[in-house]
């Protein structure tokens, strides 16, 4: 945690549909999102999904968007 006692980091396996949309709510609302996603294509047509990553921050930015 920060001086402000917030989380900076922290990594979570989401399961559970609830979670997932309570994710989607709070990147709706932040100030900067990314993604990174992982696939599997070793022996593949279609890659397959097999890890999202996201980070996002909800504080306001210095800089203009």
């Amino acid at each position: 945690m920060d001086r402000l006692g917030r989380v900076v980091s922290c990594s979570v396996l989401v399961t559970e549909a609830a979670e997932v949309a309570a994710i989607c709510e709070a990147i709706s609302s932040a100030s900067l999102a990314a993604f990174d996603l992982e696939f599997l294509t070793a022996d593949r047509l279609i890659p397959r999904l097999c890890l999202v990553q996201v980070a996002w921050v909800s504080v306001p930015l210095d800089a203009p968007v």
